[in-house]
């Protein structure tokens, strides 16, 4: 009995109409290993792509506040400035 660690069936040639061609863009990602993964590879690929977007939209809300902070104390210290 193999473990999953040992399992070589996803080392196979791709097939010839695929040979030399870029891989599907799946989750984001381009690479050619790709054609490769087995199923439930391909399962917790798509598992960790959602958790990777999610925290990518959470970062990007963290940083859309910094800039509004930012914008408010830079208006601050002009309006200091005039006076």
């Amino acid at each position: 009995m193999t473990t999953p660690d040992e399992d070589t069936s996803c080392l196979q040639k791709p097939p010839r109409h695929l040979a030399g061609k870029k891989a599907p863009k799946l989750f984001g990602i381009g690479a050619a290993w790709l054609r490769f993964a087995t199923e439930l590879e391909l399962r917790r690929l798509a598992v960790l792509h959602v958790r990777i977007e999610r925290k990518k939209r959470a970062l990007a809300d963290i940083r859309a506040e910094r800039d509004v902070i930012a914008r408010r104390c830079e208006k601050r210290m002009q309006r200091t400035r005039m006076n």
